[in-house]
């Protein structure tokens, strides 16, 4: 579950709630792995950026998600396990 939140650093944003041993795990922007802090970034795209894997367009995606979610105040969110599989596909 995710309800809207005031965030002091971060602003109008969201924060994912009842994760057992975890709490102000926000929606917010940032590029790199350092930005998360445990949070949950919003971009556009993957790709290498400075040397290191990075979230692109970051600020854009962020301010999409908060007109999209403009008359939100909670949704719930579902996190799947995905592995890539590298290699043919057959």
């Amino acid at each position: 579950m995710c309800d809207r939140v005031d965030s002091p650093k971060f602003g109008d944003t969201f924060e994912v709630i009842q994760v057992p041993g975890r709490s102000h795990i926000l929606f917010h922007k940032g590029n790199l792995a350092n930005d998360t802090h445990g949070c949950i970034l919003v971009g556009e795209q993957y790709e290498p950026l400075s040397g290191e894997n990075a979230i692109i367009a970051s600020g854009k995606a962020f301010k999409e998600f908060k007109e999209r979610t403009n008359n939100i105040n909670h949704f719930f969110l579902k996190i799947e396990s995905y592995k890539r599989r590298i290699g043919n596909d057959k």
